[in-house]
Formats: structure tokens, sequence, C-alpha cells
């Protein structure tokens, strides 16, 4: 099993990504994990963590190289909070985590599913941006699992997750489905 960055060409958009052969790894490899998270990630700029849009391209990429029952996409289940300060990374959260900061500071979250839910705060004068995951955005990604008809997925990380993911899951790999 081989675990490479997600692209959705052959260059891909950054040095990881640029420095794996889907092709090669695709022949070589008996299982193929394509990491489908991180299209923002903590020292980057606040957005989405994986926008269905953008696993879609991965998708359509990863099965024009790589046989689909070695393809098993990596699927994210926790979030990020970025201070919009200069200088300052975002931290790694749990759906638990932005769940309970939203609601202490009182701030909307924004539900969407292709997306991904996200909310803002302030807190001690600093502005903040929070990406998550949620069981409807998890759906979304599992949809196109399906629709790539690749062998399944695998989860990071586990213990960060909306506990509604495992219906999800249920209603989306069962048999016949």
């Amino acid at each position: 099993t081989v675990t490479v960055h997600a692209k959705a060409d052959p260059f891909g958009d950054w040095s990881g990504a640029q420095a794996h052969d889907y092709i090669g790894i695709g022949q070589a490899a008996d299982a193929v994990r394509i990491m489908g998270y991180d299209f923002h990630w903590f020292g980057g700029e606040p957005g989405p963590i994986a926008p269905a849009d953008w696993i879609d391209k991965v998708l359509a990429y990863a099965i024009s190289t790589i046989p689909r029952h070695k393809i098993v996409l990596g699927v994210p289940t926790y979030g990020y909070d970025w201070p919009l300060a200069p200088g300052q990374a975002g931290k790694g959260i749990t759906y638990n985590y932005a769940v309970s900061t939203a609601r202490r500071f009182n701030s909307p979250i924004i539900a969407n599913a292709q997306q991904g839910p996200q909310f803002s705060y302030i807190e001690n004068g600093i502005g903040h941006e929070v990406w998550f995951i949620d069981a409807a955005s998890f759906a979304v990604l599992l949809d196109l699992t399906n629709k790539y008809d690749i062998n399944g997925i695998v989860i990071w990380y586990l213990g960060a997750e909306d506990p509604k993911i495992y219906d999800v899951i249920r209603a989306k790999f069962q048999a016949g489905s």
C-alpha cells in the first residue's frame, strides 16, 4: 500500500504531489491511498479541507492513471482554526471542538456540504476562521467514492469525527447501493 498526495493532473500544484508518479505507483502497488484532504492546511490560508469539486477532479485524474480497484480515498474528519493574524498558523481541531467553539462565541455555523461547514469568531481581539468536516460534507465525499467506483475509503483521523459519519458510511456503502 502506498499513500500519495492528491493531485488533479500529472503535474500537481506543489512539490509533494509533483513527486508522485501515479502511473508508476499504480502499476507497482497493490493499493494506492490518495490523501483527499488538506486542500487548505494549517500553514496556509483558511478555506475548505476537502472541497467536493477538488476531490471530484482528483478522483477523475486518479482513475485515468491507476486501476480503480487499487484506489482508496483518504477522507478527513477534522478541521482547522486559523487565527487571522500575521505569522500565526492554524491548528488542527476536532468536530466537537469546532461545534463547541461556535457555541461558546455565539457564531453561526454556515453549512455547506460541498465545501464543509465554516464559521468565524473573535477572541482576544484576533479574528479566527474555522473550517471543518461534518456528516453532510463527509457524505458528499462518499458519493464521489461511489461515483468513481473506487475500492473504498480510509479515514484521517479517528477521534476527530462527527459521530454521525458512521450512519453516513452505513447508508452510502450498503451492499447493492
